[in-house]
C-alpha cells in the first residue's frame, strides 16, 4: 500500500542593493542603498492517488540608508491543489494573498508615496492531456487589490484564458495562448478590458530557451488608459560545472521583455496613472533587462548578483522612466 509523501523547505536571503530611482519617479529621481531579507518556507504533499496539496510562505523586508520613508515589511502566503482526472488530465486550484506595509513618513521633497496594499487572488483550471503530447488548458483568474492610500485605485480583476501546447521529443515545446480580461476600480467609473494573443516557444535542454511574443489590445472608459502593445519575452538559462554534492556550481540567467506600446497604460496625469507608476506593475508597463548570475559552493548555499534595468524607451509616453538596480547577496536553504 502507497504512503503518502510529505516535503518541506526552508530558505533565508540577505544582501544589499542600489536602486538608481529609489521613488520611481519621472523626475528629480534619488539613489539609495538598501539592506533585503527574505525568508521562505513551502511544503508539499503527495497523496496516493497522485494529488497534490502545497503551500508557501514568504515574509521579507527592504531596508533604506538614507530614504527611511521607503521601508517596508511584506508578506505573501499561497497554497495549491492538484488533483488527477484520471487519463484526461488534472484540475488545480491555487490561491494568494500578499501583504505590504510601508513606513508612514513622507520625505521632505514629498515624493514618497504610501505603498501599503492587500492583494487576494485566485486560479482554477483544467489541464487536459491529448495525443502527441499536446496539452489544452483552460484557467480562470480573480484578483482583489486593495490600495490603502488611493481609494480609487482598488479593483476586482477577472480574467479567462485557453492554452494549447505541444511537447516534442522532450527537448521543445510549442504553443500559443488567448486571454481576455476585465478590471473594474473602486470609486471610480473606470472599466478596462484587455484582449492579448500570445505564441511561445521553450528549449528544454541546458542551456534552456524561452521565447514568447505576445499582442495586447485594451480599451478603458477612461481614455489614457486604453493602449495597444507588442510584447517579446526571452528568458536564458545557462548552468556548468559541479560543486561537491554533484550539483551545478555556476548559473547564468538573462530575463528581458521588450514593449513597443502605444497609447500606453501608464501615464502621469491622476492618482490611478501615478500608482501604476509606482506599483510592482513595473514588468506589466516598462521593458525590463535581468542579469543574474550565481555560485553555489555547496547545495544549501549560493551567492548571487542581479543587475536590473526598467525603463520605458519604446513606449509613447512623452516622459522617459528609468530605473537601475544592483543587488548582491548569498541564499540559504535551511
Amino acid at each position: 500500500m502507497e504512503e503518502t509523501h510529505y516535503q518541506t523547505q526552508q530558505s533565508f536571503q540577505m544582501g544589499l542593493e542600489f536602486d538608481s530611482n529609489t521613488f520611481k519617479s519621472l523626475a528629480d529621481t534619488r539613489k539609495d542603498f538598501l539592506a533585503r531579507v527574505l525568508f521562505q518556507a513551502k511544503g508539499k504533499m503527495t497523496a496516493p492517488s497522485n494529488s497534490v496539496l502545497g503551500w508557501e510562505y514568504q515574509g521579507g523586508a527592504k531596508k533604506f540608508f538614507q530614504y527611511q520613508e521607503q521601508d517596508l515589511f511584506i508578506q505573501n502566503f499561497s497554497t495549491f491543489l492538484d488533483i488527477p482526472m484520471g487519463s484526461m488530465g488534472r484540475i488545480y486550484w491555487n490561491t494568494q494573498f500578499k501583504y505590504q506595509n510601508e513606513r508612514n513618513e513622507k520625505d521632505s521633497a514629498l515624493l514618497d508615496v504610501n505603498e501599503d496594499f492587500f492583494l487576494g487572488g485566485t486560479d482554477l483550471g483544467l489541464r487536459f492531456f491529448l495525443p502527441e503530447q499536446t496539452t489544452f488548458t483552460v484557467n480562470q483568474h480573480f484578483d482583489y487589490f486593495n490600495f490603502i492610500a488611493v481609494d480609487n485605485f482598488s479593483y476586482v480583476h477577472l480574467s479567462t484564458s485557453a492554452r494549447l501546447s505541444r511537447t516534442i521529443e522532450n527537448k521543445l515545446v510549442l504553443g500559443g495562448e488567448y486571454q481576455y480580461s476585465r478590471q473594474n476600480f473602486s470609486s471610480s467609473t473606470r472599466l478596462d478590458q484587455t484582449q492579448s494573443f500570445s505564441f511561445f516557444g521553450q528549449l528544454l535542454t541546458v542551456p534552456f530557451l524561452s521565447v514568447q511574443y505576445s499582442f495586447l489590445d485594451s480599451t478603458s472608459t477612461s481614455q489614457n488608459f486604453s493602449y495597444r502593445n507588442h510584447k517579446i519575452s526571452l528568458i536564458q538559462s545557462f548552468v556548468w560545472g559541479e560543486n561537491q554534492d554533484h550539483d551545478p556550481k555556476y548559473g547564468l540567467h538573462v530575463i528581458a521583455n521588450l514593449q513597443f506600446k502605444k497609447f500606453p497604460s501608464v501615464i502621469f496625469v491622476d492618482s490611478e496613472g501615478q500608482r501604476l507608476l509606482l506599483s510592482d506593475s513595473e514588468d506589466e508597463n516598462f521593458n525590463s533587462f535581468v542579469f543574474k548570475c550565481s555560485y553555489h559552493p555547496s547545495k544549501r548555499l549560493s551567492i548571487e548578483n542581479k543587475l536590473s534595468y526598467i525603463g520605458d524607451n519604446f513606449s509613447s509616453q512623452s516622459r522617459d522612466f528609468q530605473r537601475i538596480t544592483n543587488y548582491i547577496g548569498f541564499r540559504l536553504d535551511i
